[in-house]
């Protein structure tokens, strides 16, 4: 092999091994802009649901059941900087959006098991610094007209096989969950939260 072809074969390894090295980082960078991109719209349409609740005569009413994909609750944790807006249902496309409630589980404070899943790595990474939560932290879950506050009592670590995490619960709970290990799925965080 020539000395030019030699060179351009090494450049084009060159290239291959840093776009290889490239394309999962532009892959998260792209998430996040999408996710936090329907954040912004899903707070914007959040705020028209208080506007009409607060001139709706059902504002003190029971709140209704939400459709698949439409906004759930907003949820606010000081301890991890997260302001986010959670939809309902479990799909690929709800949980590029940030956070989905497990649909079946319980809704904000009823009795039984709220439970909410969430990304850590990617898709604006809401759950980034869940595992930094600590006992006694608040977090804040808003159904309007109501606001519901939740305690952080504890963590473990389980597989994703695991689906009792999900289990009703005789007292008023929220659960979240996400990766445990940063860029692994082959465990779950789950922080259990208790009012």
């Amino acid at each position: 092999m020539s000395g030019n072809r030699k060179r351009t074969a090494v450049k084009i390894i060159g290239l291959a091994v840093i776009l290889t090295a490239i394309y999962p980082l532009a892959q998260i960078f792209y998430s996040d802009i999408h996710a936090a991109e329907s954040q912004r719209k899903l707070h914007n349409e959040w705020n028209k649901i208080l506007r009409d609740n607060k001139t709706s005569s059902q504002a003190a009413a029971k709140p209704t059941r939400i459709s698949h994909g439409k906004p759930f609750t907003r949820m606010v944790i000081p301890r991890i900087n997260l302001d986010a807006i959670v939809l309902e249902g479990t799909d690929e496309d709800t949980l590029r959006q940030e956070l989905e409630h497990i649909e079946g589980t319980a809704y904000p404070g009823e009795i039984g098991n709220v439970v909410i899943s969430g990304h850590r790595v990617t898709y604006n990474r809401p759950f980034y610094s869940l595992g930094a939560s600590k006992k006694g932290n608040p977090i804040y879950v808003y159904v309007p007209p109501q606001e519901f506050t939740y305690y952080v009592v504890g963590q473990k670590v389980v597989k994703p096989t695991d689906v009792s995490i999900a289990d009703p619960i005789p007292d008023k709970t929220l659960t979240l969950t996400t990766c445990n290990l940063r860029f692994s799925a082959r465990e779950r965080l789950i922080i259990a939260k208790m009012r």
